[in-house]
Protein backbone atom coordinates (compact mmCIF):
# COMPACT_ATOMS: atom_id res chain seq x y z
CA UNK A 1 0.00 0.00 0.00
CA UNK A 2 1.46 3.62 -1.07
CA UNK A 3 1.55 6.16 1.64
CA UNK A 4 0.57 9.87 0.73
CA UNK A 5 4.24 10.33 0.69
CA UNK A 6 4.79 7.93 -2.13
CA UNK A 7 2.18 9.25 -4.32
CA UNK A 8 3.10 12.53 -3.55
CA UNK A 9 7.40 11.53 -5.04
CA UNK A 10 5.29 9.84 -7.91
CA UNK A 11 3.24 13.22 -8.95
CA UNK A 12 6.40 14.89 -8.54
CA UNK A 13 8.58 12.78 -10.64
CA UNK A 14 5.72 12.51 -13.34
CA UNK A 15 5.42 16.03 -13.70
CA UNK A 16 9.64 16.48 -13.89
CA UNK A 17 9.56 14.24 -16.48
CA UNK A 18 7.08 15.75 -18.20
CA UNK A 19 8.90 19.50 -17.82
CA UNK A 20 11.72 17.87 -19.22
CA UNK A 21 9.93 16.36 -22.27
CA UNK A 22 8.04 19.75 -22.38
CA UNK A 23 11.84 21.85 -22.45
CA UNK A 24 13.10 19.30 -25.65
CA UNK A 25 10.22 20.35 -27.40
CA UNK A 26 10.55 23.93 -26.50
CA UNK A 27 14.20 23.57 -27.55
CA UNK A 28 13.69 21.82 -30.68
CA UNK A 29 11.23 24.43 -31.81
CA UNK A 30 14.10 27.37 -32.32
CA UNK A 31 14.77 28.45 -35.89
CA UNK A 32 17.84 26.72 -37.41
CA UNK A 33 19.80 27.51 -40.22
CA UNK A 34 20.28 25.05 -42.91
CA UNK A 35 22.96 25.09 -44.96
CA UNK A 36 22.48 24.07 -48.45
CA UNK A 37 25.00 20.71 -49.12
CA UNK A 38 28.11 21.46 -51.67
CA UNK A 39 27.30 20.77 -55.15
CA UNK A 40 30.77 19.65 -56.91
CA UNK A 41 31.37 19.69 -60.76
CA UNK A 42 30.42 16.71 -62.73
CA UNK A 43 32.99 15.00 -64.95
CA UNK A 44 31.68 16.34 -67.76
CA UNK A 45 31.94 19.88 -66.73
CA UNK A 46 35.82 19.27 -65.21
CA UNK A 47 36.47 17.87 -68.45
CA UNK A 48 35.26 20.62 -70.66
CA UNK A 49 37.18 23.04 -68.57
CA UNK A 50 40.44 21.12 -68.88
CA UNK A 51 40.04 20.58 -72.86
CA UNK A 52 39.45 23.90 -73.63
CA UNK A 53 42.26 25.18 -75.39
CA UNK A 54 42.66 28.79 -73.77
CA UNK A 55 44.08 27.70 -71.23
CA UNK A 56 47.02 26.31 -72.51
CA UNK A 57 50.06 27.70 -70.55
CA UNK A 58 47.89 29.05 -68.26
CA UNK A 59 46.94 27.00 -65.78
CA UNK A 60 45.48 30.18 -63.47
CA UNK A 61 42.35 31.03 -65.44
CA UNK A 62 41.46 27.84 -65.71
CA UNK A 63 41.73 27.45 -62.08
CA UNK A 64 39.81 30.97 -62.29
CA UNK A 65 37.29 29.10 -64.49
CA UNK A 66 36.56 26.29 -61.59
CA UNK A 67 36.60 28.24 -59.06
CA UNK A 68 33.61 30.98 -60.91
CA UNK A 69 31.97 27.38 -61.90
CA UNK A 70 31.72 26.10 -58.38
CA UNK A 71 30.70 29.67 -56.67
CA UNK A 72 27.76 29.75 -59.51
CA UNK A 73 26.10 26.34 -58.36
CA UNK A 74 27.07 26.87 -55.01
CA UNK A 75 25.16 30.10 -54.16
Amino acid sequence: MKTPEDEEFERIKKESEWRKKQRVIEDDDDIQDYKKPWVDLTKKEFAEILCDDRWQGRPELMMLQVQAKLKGKNK
